[in-house]
């Protein structure tokens, strides 16, 4: 598949950074010689300057030649120009986490001085793919931090110089650089140093928690790692560090900073005690133990802190002393403050001043009682990761100020910087700072997922705290407050809970919801669904690992690859317009259980008809490997990144395999050609062409082949997965799979040590939303991928056009937040309270001529909302969508105003909607039927319709039986003839599961049985039936198997519990009630 011309050049890259220039149909030109003597000239001053010395060597190859065109070869420096030179780089960047060896080196071997042979060269060059798309190296720098960046990071340009923001925001951040390690540290850090380093690199975790001062307060998910693959630190659950006492209880081993208090002739046995090793984990090594704590007691402040009280005690068991760890970082004030690390560790005996600060660590001599650290303390991460801080550097505190010196410092509201700010100076990789945080391994993963915690539980804590200053009520409630006498803000009101604008919040993700829908509703069915993952074996992220790392250790250069190539598909997509022209695209970034990143993409063409033949979707999408004599590379791409398996009967213990069959279907049937079948379901083209791939010992055919676009696989060589969207049916459950969010558990959440009382079964509802952040927290699984992509602030999800939310009020029924404190009057007689984008359309169509013809739905089509100024002001550019926020039938009026907004135009006032012919009706609901609007049970089967496209069928099904129940449908029997087919989705699907058939049919009588069988339990839970609501019965075999499972219920009581009963039971029975017993 040929590229276009523009994707041909010179920024196309080999993967052990050979450069090539593959022949454009331009040809070879003098514009492409100027780089090139350019790059000469750069040479001769490089070996004549005082850097020089980092340049081993610089050799020419000659020129070779493909079959259809000229190739040069060489190691890029500069990313934009095309090279003839080949040049070995020995720079001494690896102080800076940069590697920087070329072609033939790999990060595996550790060959990062090697040459590579020219043999090996041509070797590689012949089987290049000139269409992998490789953004070099991170050869940027920021001019105000020394951030190492990708040209392609710049956040804007600036009279054509990239700025990079999100280091430090234009030096507005700036902090102390972390220092070098100490030796041995250094030096057992250093994978070349011999046996030694590479045991204590792999087992860094187990001797970072050996000399912690406080334990980590996690759960910790083990059970990942025990598959096949890479490290992972996963975890679930709030995350905390906990101190204890300082001594150990009577007959317990000394754990964490008792180490450093008790015993310490043996501190170094004590030590390797808890940490024996196992089949996995091989055993601390006693020298380097030794090494480690003496290097922190001479270099450690913290360290030096505990030994000096420890000195102090002596032989004294007195239980009544203390350490107190300060908080400020001016650290005066201690009493007793011993001479050695005084700022931070002071020792209390006897009788003390408790003015000390809450943030404070005050750990007592033996208590046995864990507390917790607050994360705002100065030395939180340094007690926690004393092999990654291992001078006692100091993490975020709130007096942080920003350099009122730096550009653009004026345009800044508050004076000190934010948690996320600071943790995201420190994921980066600077000139002139040594990288101690990416040079740990293992437990870089668990410092980014902590850095993360802090930041999103500091967010939640915030809102947890003020849920007693936040409250919600309607414009009409306030003023009638006013009138009782109510005047203050605490005496009305229901409290504010986790609110949609926190990111993975249930609220935040069902409004992306239904965000999707509502495009949808405008755009129509979308045509494609995309998933693409990274591929942690990218040249960008493995060139710039430092010797003995994988991915998994780095996720910093694993998002901030993944976001440039993530951007650049959409860019692909949406301005190149690879799939033809683009009217709408909705992505939503995820994350594997192993962390790595992936993105759901889903996307609306204009053409609306353009994939609804056979023929067309091959030419966008393939299920078959292709032929390896004519394309040997579409093969080989194909083969590595998009073949299922294996499984079945050649790897029966295979993950996707579940009660002997693989979860994903495959092997899929061989079919001659691609067929969209009448239920919309697409069975893709898979011929047996007798090609075949190895993949770990198997031979695949064109029956394991994940669908595929080859122009995007070539491009990007990762998994990505390309479907067609036929099956309008099904696209709710198509968002619902996007917009579910991560894997979560609830848990309780405890603000004092108490329980709350059981809360009654008539007030959960309301005590539910009350203690949304109180009683429930959602504790999705973490890894480290995510945690630096949240720390990044990258996008979880995006949709282009956006999709602004309308609300729905009745008369002073619009919801207003306000203060705890704040006076009802002046909430009351506020227009600021009072404004809504209901009440803001009806002053635009007083004034303006355009708005008096669109309706409210449609206003944004020419109008965009100011959030600030509370007004509607005309759209300059671009394209905004809106839908109205949903309303149940059952709200009475609020729902028939509604029906009302999406016909009536020019509306100045509520009692224009209630205007139908010129006359004024009283309510909203005589509009309606005046307007025809609920004429033959419309209403109903319009309510059904409109659900039908965001909830699914088991709702509807809920939502159908509610009407019958407690509507008044005029004719039960032709509504449900009307809307029967939008209750089946998912009956269709469990009986596809059930049968392990994707491609299984049912007649529309089978499934309307089936369907009638489910409303049948639901109508006879409520107390009725279908005969009762006037439906057809489902057939006679349904209908005893209903009466069996309800006589079976009737039956399942548990006869060895009633026997226990009875006689308590009967002892409360009267004397009349005991004789008819």
């Amino acid at each position: 598949m040929p590229l276009d011309a523009g994707s041909q050049s010179a920024h196309t890259s080999l993967h052990r950074r050979v450069y090539v220039i593959y022949g454009t149909p331009y040809g070879f030109s003098l514009n492409n010689l100027f780089p090139f003597f350019k790059l000469l000239t750069a040479f001769y001053w490089l070996s004549v300057s005082p850097f020089s010395s980092q340049f081993r060597s610089v050799s020419i190859l000659p020129f070779f030649y493909a079959n259809d065109g000229m190739c040069f070869c060489g190691s890029c420096l500069w990313r934009s120009v095309p090279l003839l030179l080949f040049g070995h780089i020995l720079s001494s960047s690896s102080r800076l986490g940069i590697s920087t060896f070329c072609a033939g080196s790999s990060p595996a071997s550790g060959s990062r001085g090697g040459r590579m042979s020219r043999a090996s060269l041509l070797s590689s060059c012949e089987s290049v793919n000139p269409y992998f798309l490789d953004f070099g190296d991170p050869d940027q720098i920021c001019p105000d931090c020394n951030a190492y960046y990708w040209s392609r990071e710049a956040s804007k340009s600036t009279d054509g110089i990239p700025v990079y923001t999100l280091c430090c925001r234009e030096g507005r951040v700036k902090l102390n650089l972390l220092e070098e390690h100490p030796k041995p540290l250094r030096s057992l850090l250093d994978p070349s140093s011999g046996p030694d380093s590479i045991h204590f690199i792999n087992s860094l975790r187990v001797y970072n928690s050996m000399f912690a001062f406080t334990s980590m307060g996690a759960r910790i998910d083990s059970q990942i790692n025990r598959a096949p693959g890479p490290y992972v630190f996963r975890v679930s659950g709030q995350v905390c560090h906990r101190m204890g006492s300082l001594l150990p209880a009577e007959g317990q081993r000394p754990t964490y900073a008792q180490l450093y208090m008790y015993d310490t002739a043996n501190e170094v046995q004590n030590r390797m005690t808890l940490f024996p090793g196992s089949a996995g984990s091989p055993a601390p090594r006693e020298h380097i133990v030794s090494q480690v704590a003496e290097m922190l007691y001479q270099h450690n402040p913290i360290a030096q802190g505990f030994r000096s009280v420890r000195d102090r005690l002596g032989s004294d068991n007195a239980s009544d002393f203390q350490i107190h760890i300060a908080s400020s970082r001016a650290g005066a004030g201690l009493q007793y403050s011993v001479p050695v690390a005084e700022e931070v560790v002071g020792l209390v005996v006897g009788d003390f001043d408790q003015q000390h600060s809450t943030r404070d660590i005050v750990i007592k001599g033996r208590d046995g009682h864990l507390e917790r650290i607050n994360p705002l303390h100065k030395k939180y991460f340094a007690l926690q990761y004393p092999l990654v801080f291992s001078r006692g550097q100091d993490s975020f505190t709130e007096d942080i100020e920003y350099d009122s010196t730096a550009s653009g410092a004026s345009g800044v509201c508050r004076p000190h910087i934010t948690m996320a700010e600071y943790y995201r100076f420190r994921l980066h990789v600077r000139y002139g700072e040594p990288p101690v945080i990416f040079r740990s391994g293992k437990l870089c993963q668990q410092v980014c997922v902590d850095f993360y915690a802090c930041i999103e539980n500091a967010r939640l804590d915030y809102l947890y705290n003020n849920q007693d200053s936040l409250r919600a009520d309607s414009v009409q409630n306030i003023r009638t407050a006013v009138l009782e006498g109510d005047m203050f803000g605490h005496q009305v009101g229901k409290r504010v809970v986790l609110p949609a604008s926190f990111v993975g919040a249930p609220r935040y993700l069902f409004q992306n919801y239904q965000d999707a829908l509502a495009l949808c509703r405008h755009l129509g069915p979308p045509h494609l669904f995309v998933t693409f993952t990274c591929n942690p074996a990218w040249p960008e992220i493995t060139r710039n690992l430092m010797q003995h790392q994988t991915a998994a250790d780095r996720p910093d250069l694993t998002c901030r690859v993944f976001k440039m190539k993530l951007k650049q598909m959409i860019r692909d997509i949406r301005k190149r317009k690879w799939f033809g022209p683009v009217t709408g695209l909705i992505y939503v970034v995820e994350f594997q259980k192993r962390g790595l990143p992936h993105v759901h993409i889903v996307i609306w063409l204009a053409d609306k008809n353009s994939l609804n033949d056979g023929n067309v979707v091959d030419s966008v999408i393939s299920a078959e490997l292709p032929d390896p004599n004519t394309d040997p590379l579409g093969y080989a791409v194909v083969g590595k990144f998009m073949l299922h398996g294996p499984c079945g009967q050649s790897r029966p213990n295979s993950p996707c395999m579940e009660e002997g069959r693989c979860k994903k279907y495959f092997p899929k049937e061989y079919a001659g050609s691609t067929l969209i079948a009448h239920d919309d379901f697409v069975r893709y083209r898979r011929r047996n062409l007798g090609v075949s791939f190895d993949k770990n010992g198997c031979l695949l055919d064109n029956r394991f082949v994940v669908p595929y676009n080859l122009r995007l696989l070539l491009r990007y060589e990762a998994h990505i997965n390309v479907e067609g969207c036929h099956s309008t049916s099904m696209i709710k459950y198509l968002f619902k799979y996007i917009c579910k969010g991560h894997d979560c558990a609830v848990v309780v959440v405890q603000p004092s040590s108490h329980t709350a009382p059981p809360v009654p079964q008539q007030q959960q509802t309301a005590q539910t939303a009350v203690d949304e952040i109180k009683h429930y927290l959602d504790c999705r699984y973490l890894t480290p991928p995510e945690a630096v992509w949240r720390i990044f602030q990258s996008e979880i999800h995006h949709s282009n056009p956006s999709v602004e939310r309308l609300p729905v009020h009745l008369p002073c029924q619009n919801n207003v937040i306000f203060r705890d404190d704040q006076d009802l009057n002046e909430i009351a007689n506020s227009d600021a309270f009072s404004i809504t984008k209901l009440m803001a359309w009806f002053e635009l169509n007083k004034t303006d001529d355009l708005a008096r013809e669109l309706t409210y739905p449609d206003i944004t089509k020419k109008f965009t909302w100011n959030q600030r100024g509370k007004f509607w002001k005309k759209r300059k550019q671009g394209r905004h969508l809106a839908r109205m926020l949903f309303v149940h039938p059952g709200t009475g009026e609020l729902y028939y105003l509604r029906m009302l907004l999406n016909i009536v135009r020019g509306c100045t006032c509520f009692e224009d909607i209630r205007t139908v012919n010129g006359m004024l009706y009283p309510t909203f609901k005589d509009a309606c039927n005046t307007a025809g609007l609920l004429d033959n049970d419309a209403e109903w089967l319009y309510t059904l319709e409109e659900a039908a496209v965001t909830a699914s069928s088991r709702h509807i099904r809920g939502l159908f039986v509610d009407m019958l129940l407690f509507s008044e449908v005029s004719d039960p029997d032709q509504l449900w003839d009307a809307c029967w087919h939008l209750m089946g989705d998912d009956i269709l699907h469990t009986l596809r599961t059930q049968c392990r058939l994707p491609e299984f049919t049912c007649s529309d009588a089978v499934l309307k049985d089936n369907i009638l069988y489910v409303l049948e339990e639901l109508l006879l839970s409520r107390g009725s039936s279908l005969e009762d609501a006037g439906l057809p019965q489902p057939t006679e075999h349904r209908i005893y198997e209903i009466s069996n499972r309800l006589l079976a219920q009737q039956l399942s009581y548990n006869t060895i519990e009633l026997r226990e009963q009875a006689p308590v039971l009967f002892s409360t029975l009267n004397n009349e009630q005991k004789d008819v017993m």
